[in-house]
């Protein structure tokens, strides 16, 4: 009776077929009947095939009616356990997608640590009676994704420790003394009292004692300390994004009239045009060449002279290079104290058109249209040989001049 008891198997009934199979096997060998599972009896042997009976009957009782109807065909003891394996324990592709894809998808359930590594494990063991390695890395990454955020600071530490120290006994280690922990915390938290005037908690000594590792410091774990916090917009520690005073500032109003560009004008030609790629806004000294005219008002900063020049308007500036190309200038500022004048790169992208820099020539190139602007100065500046005309033209539409 006790030798019963300690070899009882529940009846398969289609599930965990590789759990049940191997119990199956061992039983059968503790009883001298495990070559039945593979072959068939040798007839002209009687003690074999009395064997092969009590083999065939005890296979009989380890299977649940459900699973019994599909068997019927099958005689003996290795034919019934042969199609099981086929039936059950299927190898393909397919059934190891499904297997892989259940693993990836578990999800967090009210159960204990031992009943989830339970789950994992019993997973992994499917996959590998399909003949599929699976490494303890794989294992450890299926035990941990469906973990809730309460063990956030187990798996930070886990995933912080060198490659040689862990393993799945490790982990498996951490984790469970990990729920021993937080069991103890909702335990300290339910039996803390609480203030009847305000609904603060009067934490317990064992909370009080609780240590960052982080920081080192008492009273809070990893997960809630703010010296490792870092904020996604200015990148410093100690607060959030949503917390963020650079976040919150409100910018300064932008005037319309003229924009606040930093530009270095050089000692070159006053009457020569320079191509800046810093300057947001084309500008000139010249009055006589600018067409309509509009007063405007702003100021503009200018490095050379660490000071602050008035804008007096707006025009437009029409012109020609030696090459031939017509260029016009729109919104151009006419500050009558700039020491030069400046070709914005920026105003000649926005429209439509690039300008590459190579061999020490400015070249702009557009859809239809490629010329060179101008030629690397003496003194490192790229000067152009724009030279502007006057006409009191009304202009609609500005731009490069086709």
């Amino acid at each position: 009776m006790d030798a019963e008891l300690k070899y009882r198997v529940d009846q398969f009934d289609g599930a965990n077929f590789a759990v049940w199979a191997r119990r199956i096997e061992s039983i059968f060998v503790t009883k001298n009947l495990d070559k039945f599972l593979i072959k068939e009896a040798d007839e002209t042997k009687e003690s074999e095939v009395s064997a092969s009976k009590k083999a065939y009957a005890l296979m009989l009782s380890l299977l649940s009616d459900k699973v019994l109807v599909s068997l019927l065909d099958e005689n003996t003891c290795a034919s019934i356990f042969q199609k099981l394996k086929s039936t059950y324990l299927k190898d393909g592709a397919v059934n190891q997608i499904l297997i892989r894809k259940h693993l990836a998808m578990l999800k967090n359930k009210e159960v204990s640590m031992r009943e989830h590594l339970n789950e994992v494990n019993g997973l992994v063991n499917q996959l590998k009676s399909c003949s599929v390695k699976i490494s303890d890395v794989d294992i450890i990454v299926y035990i941990l994704m469906p973990l809730p955020s309460e063990y956030d600071s187990t798996k930070s530490a886990i995933e912080n420790q060198p490659s040689e120290y862990i393993s799945l006994q490790f982990v498996v280690g951490r984790l469970l003394d990990a729920e021993a922990l937080l069991k103890d915390r909702r335990v300290s938290e339910t039996k803390a009292p609480t203030s009847e005037s305000s609904n603060d908690i009067a934490f317990s000594t064992i909370q009080r004692t609780v240590v960052c590792f982080r920081c080192n410091k008492r009273g809070h774990i990893a997960r809630f300390c703010d010296k490792t916090v870092a904020c996604h917009h200015c990148g410093k520690f100690g607060h959030k994004k949503r917390n963020c005073r650079n976040l919150t500032r409100k910018k300064p109003p932008f005037k319309e009239e003229a924009a606040a560009v930093s530009f270095v004008v050089g000692e070159g030609e006053v009457k020569k045009f320079i191509v800046d790629s810093g300057a947001l806004s084309h500008m000139c000294s010249q009055r006589e060449w600018s067409e309509e005219l509009k007063p405007s008002s702003g100021t503009v900063s200018c490095a050379a002279k660490s000071s602050l020049l008035e804008v007096a308007g707006t025009g437009v500036i029409r012109g020609r290079l030696k090459n031939g190309q017509e260029i016009v200038l729109t919104n151009v500022l006419f500050i009558p104290k700039l020491n030069g004048n400046l070709i914005s790169v920026k105003q000649i992208q926005k429209i439509g058109y690039s300008v590459h820099f190579k061999d020490n020539k400015a070249i702009v190139k557009g859809k239809n249209k490629t010329f060179v602007l101008c030629e690397l100065y003496s003194k490192g500046q790229y000067v152009s040989d724009l030279i502007p005309t006057v006409s009191n033209t009304f202009v609609l539409n500005f731009g490069l001049a086709d």
